[in-house]
């Protein structure tokens, strides 16, 4: 039978190798726990490394560095999920494990108090391990593989300290240097073991699985506003045109167009230009339904796909939304600041019109709408196919008005050519 000399090498030589795995895979993530977890690994190596010694006469000091490492290697890894989940933590109580483990070591040091002292440490340890447990389960959604799997290394190892409460025989520092083949004491090594690497291995699941979600994000997702790209509101367009394919239902789309944009990112600067872009997209995610998409179409302008919508019901919409943004959209520069108004430009589909527009169709019939509302004098929403905007001499003046406020004081311009090209 395997002495526990060897079983304990074999642990430490899969702790240096899983350090030296998760450091290299894992490089990508060294900033997201994984430098924690690599700390950790290495002190459990550490810990195995002395408590193989039990036949030493320096048994007792290598115990008690050896549990004291391992009570490290236990923090490391409540460190290491702090830091993936971005949870705050004060790095003072990550000392306090090691500490309190090497103190109740060198009070209880006497072999009479072994029990106890198996006892105090492990559970101790236990309380640690529980602390891991609720940093995985106080997620809101649910778990992923490696959620689960470094899941089970907690349990794993908490087991294998429970066994150690209950029946203190199991422990290194109630065995006699003579009976270092005991067959319950290997299994409780094995079951450390396979905690190790299901720790390790978990990790770089959800590192992986952390990873791969940004990825599909920066694939569908506008960086500036947070709303969908065009190719995935795209996507949603065609996916309702579908959808109304199999169950008629009455479809609106949304085009609009922040008003004189170049003016407010030639006389502002690009950095105001991109929190307008923020703030309107910010607008959008408040007012529309769950069920409506809205994206960055491209530049300063923003598309809404709203299902299940009428006619009527979409200029409603669109008239809220220009409200709010004339409302919350301010370009500001020094100390003055202007309001920032939106153009609408709407398409609709009944359910009962056939046959079924193409995107495009949609897309062309918005656009032209959009057009209209911009040679009406801004800050308008048009339908297509509805009777065109008014062009009145009132509302002319107050987007003349308008037009005098975004004409910012010369003082304020920083660059303006002499003939503006504006949408």
């Amino acid at each position: 039978m395997l002495d526990l000399m060897t079983v304990s090498m074999m642990i430490v030589l899969s702790s240096i190798t899983l350090a030296v795995l998760t450091g290299f895979w894992g490089r990508a993530f060294w900033n997201e726990g994984g430098s924690q977890l690599t700390l950790g690994l290495v002190l459990f190596g550490a810990a195995y490394t002395c408590l193989s010694f039990l036949g030493s006469p320096l048994r007792p000091i290598l115990f008690c560095l050896g549990y004291m490492a391992f009570a490290g290697g236990i923090c490391a890894c409540i460190a290491c999920l702090h830091r993936f989940y971005r949870i705050p933590l004060t790095t003072a109580w990550l000392y306090v494990l090691p500490v309190c483990t090497g103190v109740v070591y060198a009070l209880l040091l006497d072999q009479a108090h072994a029990v106890t002292r198996t006892r105090t440490v492990s559970g101790m340890l236990i309380l640690h391990n529980l602390w891991m447990a609720q940093l995985l389960l106080r997620r809101r959604h649910p778990l992923g593989r490696g959620e689960w799997m470094f899941m089970a290394g907690v349990v794993l190892l908490t087991s294998a300290l429970l066994l150690r409460i209950f029946s203190p025989q199991f422990s290194l520092s109630t065995l006699a240097p003579s009976n270092s083949s005991s067959s319950a004491l290997l299994v409780s090594y094995a079951i450390l073991f396979i905690a190790l690497h299901l720790k390790a291995i978990g990790f770089l699941m959800m590192a992986q699985a952390r990873a791969d979600q940004q990825l599909l994000r920066f694939a569908s997702e506008d960086s500036l506003t947070g709303l969908p790209n065009r190719r995935t509101v795209m996507q949603a367009l065609q996916q309702a045109l579908d959808q109304h394919a199999k169950q008629p239902q009455n479809l609106a789309v949304l085009l609009m167009d922040i008003d004189h944009f170049k003016r407010v990112n030639d006389q502002c600067g690009h950095p105001m230009g991109d929190q307008v872009l923020a703030a309107l997209g910010q607008i959008l995610r408040q007012q529309l339904r769950p069920l409506s998409v809205a994206g960055r179409y491209g530049g300063e302008e923003f598309i809404v796909v709203c299902p299940d919508t009428t006619a009527e019901q979409a200029v409603q919409l669109a008239n809220r939304l220009c409200d709010e943004a004339r409302n919350q959209l301010r370009a500001s520069h020094a100390s003055r600041s202007w309001p920032v108004t939106i153009s609408v430009g709407i398409s609709t589909m009944a359910a009962t019109d056939s046959p079924i527009p193409s995107s495009d169709a949609l897309l062309d019939q918005a656009d032209q709408a959009l057009y209209q509302a911009k040679h009406a004098g801004r800050d308008q929403v048009c339908l297509f196919g509805a009777q065109p905007c008014a062009d009145d001499s009132d509302s002319l003046d107050f987007v003349n008005l308008g037009l005098g406020t975004l004409r910012f004081p010369e003082r304020f311009v920083r660059k303006q050519s002499d003939n503006p090209v504006e949408k």
